[in-house]
């Protein structure tokens, strides 16, 4: 296990960083408000012409989160969130967990049918929308909640008091099931509070982060949050911004973006389109799919004169967006790119299949994540939560959690992981998880295959 466990304790109770980031262990909400009154002036949203400092932003959440009270949701309730990217889908995220309340992403141009799954299966009392065309068919009892009447245009600034304590689990974000139905991920605070500490990239006040995620994609969890925990701000694209790879570059150029995330199929897309695109960002983080290691070196051979630095990121929605990461030198020269090593406070270890041990350098193993990342499991689903998170008596005596990513990996004497391909028939699009299981279910339900 030596190699490739990192050694941070996984308890998310530590709070050191560097000075003016300081990461807590209460909860999303409760670290945000602290970031308002540390620095209340400190831009924290960009949004084409909206401007939302930390006191903003806060009095913002506040309003919400009062209207939702209002409404009869309470700490430890899911509420629906069915908006595009902006500055109100940020106040709607941090109001709901500002009462201790889950947030249950949708993603807008998902068919209706999948949309009311969700919205059942979450269990969600309340569904705040942009548009009558985002709500599907609702279950009995559900509150609606049209966004320009929870929150019409941007507040005043008004003392405001410190949110509820967590409930532990801030998000529900649904990913392709082997079973043929969405799986609902249970995510923690903790998992997310970790991915805005240092350690694996640089990590700053004031430094800006773009946002061009879909809302239903666990990206968000680092564009939106890391920021705002830190005293960053987030840096909105709307759906304009990025038509064009040329649009993309000029939007991050003229906002100054520090730090970007995109997907392994976009940044392929972009870079080769316009070679420059992402030289204006200090760091660039891209994952979901394998790179491709002749593009990363061809993109730092046409970027020579830029400082920004490429990072392969690595990790299942079910511990948190990121588990692993690699910052890829710009001397590099092997044929595959690695995932790299755990994050802060995220374990990882490379169980050989069919059996109770570890594997040596360079043997293919499966790769095992635990630690402060990972999340509950499966809404409703107990059994498929109790066979991918499991415990190794024979590694720990059962003391750790671990999820079985179904990845398989193999990792060097220098504990750099690389991965090899999969022990199921799971794949990726554009980044998103598809589960051929699911896409199955769905073509006999509408008898195109028999």
């Amino acid at each position: 296990m030596e190699p490739w466990a990192d050694t941070t304790p996984s308890d998310p109770s530590g709070s050191a960083n560097t000075a003016g980031t300081a990461v807590t262990p209460d909860g999303l909400a409760l670290g945000i408000h602290r970031q308002a009154l540390r620095a209340p002036q400190a831009e924290a949203i960009i949004d084409g012409d909206v401007r939302l400092d930390y006191a903003t932003l806060n009095a913002a959440a506040a309003l919400v989160a009062k209207e939702l009270s209002h409404q009869g949701v309470s700490a430890g309730q899911a509420v629906a969130v069915a908006l595009p990217r902006s500055w109100r889908l940020v106040c709607v995220m941090l109001g709901i967990l500002r009462i201790g309340a889950q947030v249950v992403p949708l993603d807008t141009q998902s068919p209706a049918e999948r949309r009311g799954f969700i919205l059942a299966d979450s269990g969600a009392v309340a569904l705040v929308h942009a548009t009558p065309e985002a709500v599907a068919e609702l279950p009995q009892g559900m509150t609606v909640l049209a966004v320009d009447t929870l929150l019409p245009e941007v507040p005043d600034v008004t003392a405001v008091q410190a949110p509820a304590a967590a409930s532990g689990t801030s998000f529900l974000f649904y990913t392709s099931g082997t079973t043929g139905r969405p799986k609902g991920v249970e995510v923690r605070d903790a998992g997310v509070m970790r991915l805005a500490r240092p350690g694996y990239i640089r990590v700053e006040p004031g430094m800006r982060y773009s946002c061009l995620a879909n809302p239903a994609f666990d990206a968000l969890s680092f564009e939106v949050w890391v920021p705002l925990l830190t005293g960053g701000c987030c840096v909105i694209l709307r759906d304009a911004d990025v038509q064009t790879p040329e649009r993309l570059a000029e939007t991050l150029r003229r906002e100054w973006v520090d730090t970007v995330f995109v997907t392994t199929a976009l940044f392929n897309a972009v870079v080769t389109a316009v070679p420059w695109c992402f030289a204006t960002a200090g760091q660039v983080l891209v994952g979901g799919e394998q790179l491709n290691a002749r593009l990363m070196r061809r993109w730092y051979r046409d970027n020579a004169g830029s400082g920004t630095r490429l990072f392969n990121v690595y990790g299942p929605t079910e511990s948190t967006t990121f588990a692993l990461c690699h910052p890829i030198p710009r001397e590099f020269a092997g044929d595959v790119v690695p995932i790299g090593r755990p994050l802060p406070q995220t374990g990882a270890v490379l169980v050989v299949p069919g059996q109770e041990r570890v594997a040596a350098p360079g043997e293919v193993a499966e790769l095992l994540l635990s630690g402060a990342g990972l999340a509950v499991g499966y809404r409703n689903l107990a059994e498929e939560s109790e066979r991918r998170f499991v415990r190794l008596t024979w590694l720990d005596g059962g003391r750790e959690r671990y999820y079985r990513t179904g990845d398989l990996v193999r990792a060097d004497d220098q504990g750099r992981v690389e991965y090899v391909g999969r022990t199921d028939r799971q794949v990726k699009v554009r980044g998103f998880r598809i589960e051929p299981g699911e896409v199955e279910r769905g073509l006999l339900r509408r008898h195109l295959i028999w």
